[in-house]
Formats: C-alpha cells, sequence, structure tokens
C-alpha cells in the first residue's frame, strides 16, 4: 500500500493507519499526554482543532479555518493552552470521516445493519465519553455527507465540515475518550 501525506493512499474504508498509537495517549488527559496526543494527530496528517478546557466545543469559532495539521502549529498551542482538550476535523482535509454510535440505540441500529451487510472492516475505533464509539474511516474518493441518524437510531456520520472529540480529552463531567482499538 503506497502513501501520501503519512495517510493510506488505498481505495479501502478503514483508516489503516490512524495514529497516535495507544500507548501515545494511554495517560487520560494529563498536559504531558494532551499535547503529545495533538502533536501525533498533526504528524499524521490530521488537522487538529483545540477544544475548551473540559468540553466538547472548540476554543474558537473559526475552527473550521484553524484547524491545523501543522505539528509545529499544535506543539505551540497546547504549551500555551496545555488543558485544552483535543478535536479531529473531518473530511477530505483530515482525509477521514467517523461513524458516532450513540449509547445503546446507536449499538442496537449498527448491529441491525452488520446482521443485513456484514462486519465492519478493522479500524481505529474511540470509546467515547458516554459510552459511544466513534469508528475512524479512510476518507473516500466519492466523500461522505454529514448526517445524524441517516443510517439508523443513534447513528451519526461525521464528514466533511465536522470534527469528533479525540482520545486523551476528558469532559468536566470526567468522561473520558479512550481508544478501545487502534495500533498498539
Amino acid at each position: 500500500m503506497s502513501e501520501t501525506n503519512g495517510r493510506p493512499a488505498d481505495n479501502g474504508t478503514a483508516a489503516q493507519e490512524p495514529a497516535p498509537t495507544t500507548a501515545e495517549i494511554r495517560s487520560q488527559g494529563t498536559p504531558t499526554s494532551l499535547l503529545s496526543a495533538a502533536v501525533a494527530y498533526a504528524r499524521r496528517g490530521w488537522r487538529v482543532v483545540p477544544l475548551r478546557p473540559g468540553d466538547k466545543r472548540p476554543r474558537e469559532q473559526r475552527w473550521p479555518e484553524r484547524a491545523s495539521a501543522d505539528p509545529e502549529v499544535v506543539r505551540d498551542h497546547w504549551v500555551q493552552h496545555p488543558a485544552d482538550g483535543i478535536g479531529i476535523a473531518t473530511g477530505p482535509g483530515s482525509g477521514l470521516w467517523v461513524l458516532d454510535v450513540d449509547g445503546e440505540p446507536g449499538r442496537a441500529s449498527l448491529a441491525a445493519l452488520i446482521a443485513e451487510h456484514g462486519p465492519l472492516p478493522a479500524t481505529y475505533t474511540v470509546r467515547t465519553a458516554h459510552g459511544g464509539l466513534h469508528f475512524y474511516f479512510t476518507w473516500p474518493a466519492e466523500g461522505v455527507r454529514q448526517t445524524a441518524g441517516a443510517l439508523g437510531t443513534g447513528l451519526d456520520t461525521r464528514a466533511a465540515g465536522g470534527y469528533v472529540v479525540a482520545p486523551p480529552t476528558v469532559l468536566a463531567d470526567g468522561g473520558a475518550y479512550v481508544v478501545e482499538d487502534g495500533p498498539q
């Protein structure tokens, strides 16, 4: 498989080489781990979005223009704002889209889709702060639309113009984003 800009250049659907590794982001929400994870995401070519500390909302309103895959820009931000959470902009700029499975309704909808169409390919998977799942996939040539519930109750797609909260972000209520499955 060839790579372009640090991302797989294949036509597969799974995000084949999502960084950072599980070991790089295991320490939950510490400033050092937030900094190293944010830089690792940027090195992967994923556009990083600073989030308000303990919150899912971006630090800046103009986050779509300000999201960066430049490791130095990202490092400088987290040195100045070490408690900021991490978001990853989805869409062609980062080369990925995310299937967002919200709670039990989402798991039931996903199970029905899997029963009908077969299993999802192995991919980078994140457990969200409140028990959902994010499945990361390589951006396809034909694109993906941002949706809410179109695939089933509790199933959303995060695509161009969207973002997801990324590990090791911890919300104010203590809920943490954790790698469920990914490169070790």
